[in-house]
């Protein structure tokens, strides 16, 4: 976990040497690593989250949706909270340049590495899209632009327009009165 070291590059093929981490899968502590080849990434698997829960596709490359739950931009880490089919999950880029605008509600495709995490009895409780960036985020659709929010302010603004219009029904029809009692 962490950067790579120096001269490693996307595709190399390593050699790792280091003690498994407390993190459950995809990261070795007090490793080394050296480069022994170099070939094209392999291509991500197409999984839903459901099938990322019924295993088989744990620390694979895989493009997966999901609809956005909630943004939380730290200082040093960025995490996405998503729900595809009744189950969420969460995903993580390791860069956090170049930024990108993100609304909860937004249809999302992700293509990282997929991490499953275990509950204490070895049993799958979730999972984690790691990201090389955020350039592995693609918007698939935007959320509605009418929100409940959105929708109330236009409510309560034709509400009170309709209110304006009568009030002045109401003085004209004074007006009328009073001018009508005028001429008499």
């Amino acid at each position: 976990e962490g950067s790579p070291p120096e001269g490693m590059r996307e595709g190399d093929e390593v050699d790792v040497v280091g003690f498994i981490g407390l993190d459950q899968g995809l990261q070795l502590e007090d490793a080394e690593a050296r480069v022994i080849g170099h070939r094209p990434l392999p291509t991500p698997k197409s999984v839903t989250a459901a099938e990322v829960m019924r295993g088989g596709t744990t620390d694979e490359r895989m493009v997966v949706e999901g609809t956005l739950k909630n943004v939380a931009r730290f200082e040093s880490s960025h995490e996405y909270t998503l729900e595809d089919q009744g189950v969420v999950f969460e995903a993580f880029p390791e860069q956090l340049e170049p930024t990108v605008d993100l609304e909860v509600g937004s249809r999302l495709r992700l293509t990282g590495v997929g991490i499953v995490t275990l509950d204490d009895d070895g049993k799958p409780d979730g999972f984690r899209v790691r990201l090389r960036s955020p350039a592995d985020l693609v918007v698939l659709r935007r959320p509605s632009w009418w929100t409940l929010r959105r929708a109330l302010w236009a409510v309560g603004g034709v509400g009170g327009l309709v209110l304006l219009c009568l009030a002045w029904v109401v003085v004209l029809g004074r007006r009328v009165r009073t001018q009508t009692r005028h001429l008499e």
